[in-house]
């Protein structure tokens, strides 16, 4: 039988040295995991700021603001990363890819080796495309991983899977469901590293949902900073809900507690990501003084950049973990489940100071109806390096 995603996590993070104290299981909780899609085409440019060598495509595109994103950090920006227009200083453009009437793509990879002899640091990254895409999610892996030419390629042919990825490398870039323009960026002098001879990978979920072909692509506008400017190194947390059970004819509200890699840290970003049954999606802390305290709520809606930046960061300090609820009202007749087209998902990628970290649910410790409301607990298994 193939192995779930959880094991996989564990196994892959103790194959990379984490201990068996990295691994920990929480009371309620998920995470680590992002959604999934993307296969085949041609072409694709890049283009280097200073110092560039080929030719491709540039220009920098201002996030849209994400509506009914807010944050309980001082100074916290809605919207898709609150960052002013600046020149990029390295941009690439990926295939096109055609999506016939009501086609949806999922399995297909994209990849772009940077060809970098030295580490790059990310302030900013502006993602545009022409539509047609779900969402996507894009990861920095060493350029020996996943060999063969760049372009766009079934992701099972070379054995990409986002998670085992993720421990291996980084999150790069992840799409808000279905925007078109969006920018995730961090203060001045904050950024996160992306190792010298590095290559990005994107699993890309298409949908066209219109009676028209679409012919789309996504290109990237990285704004970098010299490593003597950077003041604060963020790295990804990552958080999954992989044992929806959204009950029909109801209101659900999917809960999972996840234990924090250390208990003090600062969030400079947080993007969630959920389909068209979801109300909302929060963080809150879990133990300690700020027991209860809510870091992040969305209820902005499907198709716009939801991701928010704080500034200054939200400090959490005595945390012992992280809660990750998601609110949902099914008016159908079936329950829905974790998953691509109709199903739902509930994930939330936070950047943070501190240890790379993950966790995810499989299953849940409780179900309970209580007012109305189809209530779960997932029971989370967490990582860190």
């Amino acid at each position: 039988m193939p192995r779930t995603h959880a094991a996989l996590l564990s196994s892959f993070l103790l194959a990379c040295g984490a201990s068996d104290d990295d691994l920990v299981s929480g009371s309620g909780g998920a995470g680590a995991a992002l959604a999934t899609g993307g296969a085949p085409s041609p072409g694709g440019g890049t283009s280097l700021g200073s110092g560039g060598t080929t030719p491709g495509s540039g220009g920098v595109v201002a996030g849209t603001g994400a509506a009914g994103a807010s944050g309980s950090g001082t100074g916290a920006q809605a919207g898709s990363g609150g960052a002013a227009s600046v020149a990029p200083d390295l941009s690439h453009t990926f295939d096109e890819m055609d999506v016939a009437p009501g086609e949806e793509v999922i399995g297909r990879c994209q990849s772009w080796t940077l060809g970098n002899p030295t580490p790059i640091f990310v302030r900013s990254i502006t993602a545009t495309n022409g539509g047609g895409f779900h969402h996507s999610n894009w990861i920095w892996v060493p350029d020996t991983a996943h060999p063969g030419p760049d372009g766009t390629w079934p992701c099972a042919e070379r054995g990409f899977d986002q998670i085992l990825a993720g421990a291996v490398g980084g999150v790069f870039f992840a799409q808000s469901t279905q925007a078109r323009n969006e920018t995730q960026a961090f203060p001045e002098g904050v950024a996160f590293e992306v190792p010298s001879n590095a290559r990005i990978i994107g699993d890309v979920h298409l949908l066209n949902t219109a009676d028209t072909p679409v012919r789309t692509r996504l290109s990237f506008d990285i704004e970098t900073i010299p490593e003597a400017e950077v003041r604060v190194r963020l790295q990804p947390v990552a958080y999954t809900n992989l044992a929806l059970d959204i009950a029909p004819a109801m209101k659900t509200s999917a809960r999972m507690q996840c234990p924090t890699a250390q208990p003090d840290f600062d969030v400079y970003y947080v993007l969630p990501h959920y389909h068209t049954l979801a109300t909302s999606l929060r963080l809150d802390v879990a133990g300690g003084p700020m027991n209860g305290t809510n870091l992040f709520t969305t209820t902005g809606a499907y198709g716009e950049a939801l991701g928010q930046r704080f500034e200054p960061p939200f400090s959490v300090r005595g945390a012992t973990g992280l809660v990750l609820t998601c609110d949902y009202e099914n008016p159908r007749s079936t329950t829905v489940r974790y998953g691509f087209g109709d199903q739902e998902m509930c994930v939330a990628l936070v950047y943070a100071t501190g240890r790379k970290s993950g966790g995810q649910a499989n299953l849940n410790l409780s179900t309970t109806d209580v007012g109305g409301v189809h209530q779960t607990d997932g029971l989370c298994l967490a990582a860190s390096l």
